[in-house]
């Protein structure tokens, strides 16, 4: 699992690892990186490692919002979902991980984020249904399932917070589906 990153402290990819659970961030431009220049030493981009402080942390999805220099992540083993706080890509020490939503089913495959209304939107595989809640609050009584009848095992989403759509994948009936909210 990657994300591309960028805010005011530079820009680079995140990527979530397992075993033990961390996210390695590589600053730079993606666009200037090439296979050649990283395999032969020459212009190896800085690496910073954040572990959790749990090493079974198993990061599944995440989305940002550079603007407010926040990170979400899904993490399936906790069945949670967190808000880190100040993230940046050289991973300071103000950065602060606060839970938004916990007892997620662990089959949550994805989130997505709506900068424009600043809510989280995660798909449920096992109750078969899409919440959402607010981004940035930390009361977890705050979230709304949205759909749940007649809908299998959906594993993706993304949303589109101008043209007020989402965009589902779902296993059955169809490959996927378009929402409007």
């Amino acid at each position: 699992m990657f994300w591309y990153f960028s805010d005011t402290s530079g820009i680079g990819i995140v990527v979530s690892l397992f075993s033990p659970g961390h996210l390695s961030l590589i600053s730079g431009n993606p666009n200037e990186m090439n296979t050649t220049s990283m395999s032969s030493g020459k212009g190896v981009l800085p690496i910073q490692t954040y572990y959790f402080n749990t090493p079974r942390a198993k990061i599944v999805s995440m989305a940002s919002d550079p603007r407010k220099s926040a990170l979400f992540i899904l993490d399936s083993d906790s069945h949670s979902i967190y808000r880190m706080e100040n993230f940046n890509i050289w991973v300071n020490d103000s950065l602060n991980i606060v839970p938004i939503q916990k007892g997620v089913s662990k089959t949550s495959a994805q989130i997505a984020y709506d900068w424009y209304n600043e809510m989280i939107y995660w798909v449920d595989g096992y109750y078969n249904w899409i919440g959402m809640q607010p981004a940035f609050t930390t009361d977890n009584s705050m979230y709304k399932i949205i759909i749940h009848k007649e809908l299998r095992r959906p594993e993706g989403i993304a949303v589109d917070p101008i043209s007020g759509y989402a965009l589902l994948n779902i296993v059955i009936p169809q490959p996927f589906a378009f929402l409007s909210f």
